[in-house]
């Protein structure tokens, strides 16, 4: 495994579904650094779907013609699923691919996906996933640019240390969102956001809600009601209020 990425990254795989209890079985979706016929090959044989967005430029073959995924005919605001698909010029291994080119975003999505996978992976649930994927990449950046996980290094008991760390930062991520996701985020954005020219992923917003969290704890206007708000928050979480119901 040492010996190269992409062994490490599929023996990864292969033992996260391992683990999972009988009868479980994970939906893996990834970005384009995954799109290799290799990773292909080995979820489909040991039966584990997948959504994984494919590269514009990648070889393909529709029925009897070849051409790039990027040439594969789309409308905007509407995914369409081409099946059986031969993904890549050598491999060719058969998928099914979803394109899909939300018209406030810059490139389509090729999504593949097993093939002949349209009942237990609708096109309409691709789309979601990956929408999906596109929120917890978000919450990865906030990590490492807010919270200082980016260049972490612990050189004694790292694992146990690590994990106190992710979960008290996991604790602190949680609270900031819903702080800036409640009643209070609308007279910070008022005061503190400046609004894009123009939108960008259908917003014209800059700041996500963990950023106008953040901005009301750090604010002197905001702190008292800030820390009122955190109260009523963990007043709702002692009586059992899961946490997508609390700024509801």
């Amino acid at each position: 495994m040492r010996t190269s990425q992409n062994v490490i990254e599929q023996a990864l795989l292969l033992v996260i579904t391992a683990c999972l209890p009988p009868g479980c079985k994970p939906v893996f979706v990834m970005d384009r650094g995954y799109a290799r016929a290799s990773l292909l090959t080995a979820l489909r044989t040991v039966n584990v779907p997948f959504v994984i967005r494919g590269r514009a430029q990648t070889i393909v073959r529709v029925g009897d013609r070849r051409l790039t995924l990027g040439c594969l005919r789309r409308r905007a605001g509407q995914a369409r699923r081409y099946a059986d698909v031969a993904y890549q010029d050598h491999a060719r291994e058969q998928v099914d691919v979803v394109v899909f080119h939300d018209r406030t975003f810059k490139e389509p999505w090729f999504l593949l996906v097993p093939a002949g996978s349209a009942t237990p992976l609708p096109t309409e649930d691709v789309v979601a996933l990956y929408r999906d994927r596109m929120h917890i990449e978000l919450t990865f950046r906030d990590w490492k640019t807010h919270l200082g996980v980016r260049g972490l290094r612990l050189e004694v008991d790292a694992a146990p240390r690590l994990g106190r760390l992710l979960l008290a930062l996991s604790l602190a991520y949680i609270l900031a969102i819903l702080l800036g996701a409640g009643p209070l985020a609308a007279d910070v954005r008022a005061y503190a956001e400046v609004l894009r020219s123009t939108p960008r992923h259908g917003t014209r917003r800059r700041l996500g809600a963990l950023s106008i969290g953040i901005l009301a704890l750090s604010l002197g206007r905001f702190v008292a009601r800030a820390r009122d708000e955190l109260d009523r928050i963990l007043a709702a979480f002692a009586d059992g209020v899961p946490a997508w119901a609390i700024t509801s």
